[in-house]
């Protein structure tokens, strides 16, 4: 009789080794943050500055990592990219705001 318990780890379901790269977190957080300040700097352009801080400065980090044969390179890059133009349109968006008011 089999058993159908979960497998042991670092193992597939069906008994082989397990294969693939796992995405680092830091990769992740860099494209995470990086579309967070896409969405929030037309909302609010403090909190879109803030994001896109996080996400070139993780990116860059990811990026530097995936030099020494780290995954996650493609992430780490869009990271800085999102990053980067959150950064410029809320620098942008603020300015139109204060000449605007003036």
């Amino acid at each position: 009789m089999s058993s159908y318990g979960n497998p042991t780890s670092g193992t597939s379901y069906h008994g082989r080794p397990a294969t693939g790269t796992q995405t680092p977190g830091l990769a992740v957080a860099a494209l995470v943050t990086g579309i967070g300040g896409l969405i929030f700097f037309w909302l609010i352009p403090i909190l879109g500055l803030a994001l896109g801080v996080l996400g070139v400065v993780f990116g860059v980090m990811t990026t530097r990592r995936a030099k020494a044969g780290a995954p996650g390179k493609g992430m780490g890059t869009a990271g800085i990219v999102t990053g980067a133009v959150s950064i410029v349109g809320a620098l942008v968006w603020a300015i139109a705001v204060a000449v605007l008011a003036s």
